[in-house]
């Protein structure tokens, strides 16, 4: 006779949580927690994701983006990523949203590309409506480098 596997046994079940609602909107039980593996990935540092999604997109899109915009961009996440620190994490993959948009941006009118131009993409993209982080982040990018 045919051994009758469970078909439930091959099911799989993948989730993500920040780490912020699993401290304050809720407890998670721990005969919950146990059945899961939990692993933490860390807020990326610096830019070197922001040169991986220029490469990328621009590869897939056939689109050159000229240095200026490349090197904007690069600067305007550096130093988003340094002020907001802990606080709130710009990920990689808002960077390549941002990075697409950018690029789409470009292609269409071959124009320059601000850095306040930049930071209002970034604020579309963040996935949050906390009024405080957005105001952060413009201010971030108005204000005078140092």
């Amino acid at each position: 006779l045919k051994s009758v596997q469970n078909p439930l046994s091959k099911i799989r079940i993948i989730g993500t949580m920040n780490l912020r609602d699993a401290r304050n909107l809720y407890q998670i039980g721990d005969a919950i927690t146990r059945r899961f593996a939990i692993f933490h990935l860390k807020c990326p540092e610096g830019d070197s994701d922001v040169k991986k999604a220029i490469e990328k997109v621009s590869t897939k899109y056939s689109v050159d983006i000229p240095e200026s915009i490349k090197g904007s961009l690069a600067e305007v996440v550096h130093d988003l990523r340094t002020a907001l620190d802990s606080k709130f994490c710009l990920s990689t993959a808002t960077v390549y949203k941002v990075t697409y948009h950018i690029t789409q941006m470009y292609k269409d009118d071959r124009t320059s590309i601000s850095k306040e131009d930049i930071g209002n993409i970034i604020n579309m993209y963040i996935g949050t409506i906390d009024d405080k982080v957005t105001r952060k982040i413009t201010n971030i990018i108005k204000s005078p480098k140092k």
